[in-house]
């Protein structure tokens, strides 16, 4: 799998259909709507940065990097109180694209 395939799987999977609600009244699902494309972005250069020089990979080493990343953004989730929800965000999309990835074997 490529670099360009996975990122059109995230892409179309959760980043087209984020919708940003009126940040008036809606701070926390602004939020999360924001979390959720940073996240997704996060995974995907950690994923290339980690593979460089190759752009592509087994699905297996996929797997494995996204696990790597799904345990940093845990670290991160312990260290500070007021950033939780955002490395929670990027944990569950971690778990998501882990999920993605072995019905893809």
């Amino acid at each position: 799998m490529s670099i360009e395939q996975l990122e059109l799987i995230l892409s179309d999977t959760y980043q087209m259909d984020v919708s940003f609600p009126t940040i008036f009244g809606h701070r926390k699902e602004f939020m999360q709507s924001s979390y959720s494309i940073w996240s997704v972005n996060e995974l995907l250069e950690y994923v290339s940065y980690e593979l460089y020089p190759k752009d592509n990979a087994s699905i297996a080493e996929i797997e494995e990097i996204v696990g790597c990343f799904k345990c940093m953004m845990s670290k991160y989730y312990h260290m500070r109180q007021d950033t939780q929800l955002m490395f929670s965000i990027a944990i569950n999309l971690a778990d998501n694209v882990l999920d993605i990835l072995r019905a893809m074997e």
